[in-house]
C-alpha cells in the first residue's frame, strides 16, 4: 500500500511475533505472489488487500468466490474491517508525516 507509517510501525511488531525477516521482505517486495513462503490463502487475501487499497469499489465477485473458498462470512467481514482501519491508519500517518526514528523515518521527498 506504499505506507511508510503503516510498514515502519508494523515491522518490528511483526518482527517480536516471529514472522521471519525474508517473508517480511517479501511482502514489501510484492513477492508474496510468487514466493513459497505464503499460502494460497494469503496470497489472496493479500492481492484482495491491495485490490481495496487501490480501488474498494472493484473487487471481482471471481475475487469473492477465491475468498470463500477460504474462510466464511464473518471471517471476511473482520478481514474486510482489519484491511481498511489499516489503509485508514496508514494513511493518517503518512499525511501527518508521522514517523518514529528508532523504528522508521519517512522518505526525503524528491519533489
Amino acid at each position: 500500500m506504499k505506507s511508510y507509517y503503516g510498514y515502519g510501525a508494523h515491522e518490528k511488531l511483526a518482527t517480536e511475533l516471529g514472522v521471519p525477516v525474508e517473508k517480511m521482505g517479501d511482502l514489501a517486495n510484492s513477492l508474496w505472489q510468487t514466493s513459497s513462503r505464503f499460502t494460497e490463502p494469503e496470497r489472496v487475501m493479500l492481492e484482495f488487500a491491495t485490490q481495496v487499497a487501490r480501488d474498494a469499489n472493484d473487487v471481482k465477485d471471481e475475487h469473492w468466490q477465491r475468498m470463500k473458498a477460504h474462510w466464511d462470512n464473518g471471517q471476511l467481514l473482520e478481514m474486510n474491517a482489519v484491511i481498511t482501519t489499516f489503509i485508514q491508519i496508514g494513511r493518517i500517518g503518512d499525511t501527518l508525516g508521522v514517523c518514529d526514528p528508532v523504528l522508521f523515518t519517512k522518505p526525503v521527498s524528491s519533489v
